[in-house]
């Protein structure tokens, strides 16, 4: 008993081959890069607000510092 083979479906030719190929590497490096994109802002973001936070930590102990400083000097005087 012989199978036949049908060929329904023609293969791709090199050429198609290798312009899908070259598709599959193209979307994968743009998938790559909006992922770089975004935990490129999400480290600056990151950083900016650890920046922001310890200028405000910086603000608070100079107002603390402060307010020792004057409550000291009231009751020196008192």
């Amino acid at each position: 008993m012989q199978i036949k083979r049908f060929n329904w479906l023609r293969s791709p030719t090199g050429w198609e081959r290798m312009q899908a190929w070259q598709a599959r590497r193209r979307a994968m490096r743009e998938d790559f890069e909006a992922a770089n994109d975004l935990a490129r802002s999400g480290f600056a973001t990151a950083w900016s607000n650890q920046i922001s936070g310890l200028a405000d930590l910086a603000a608070q102990a100079a107002r603390a510092r402060i307010s020792a400083a004057v409550r000291t000097k009231i009751d020196k005087s008192v």
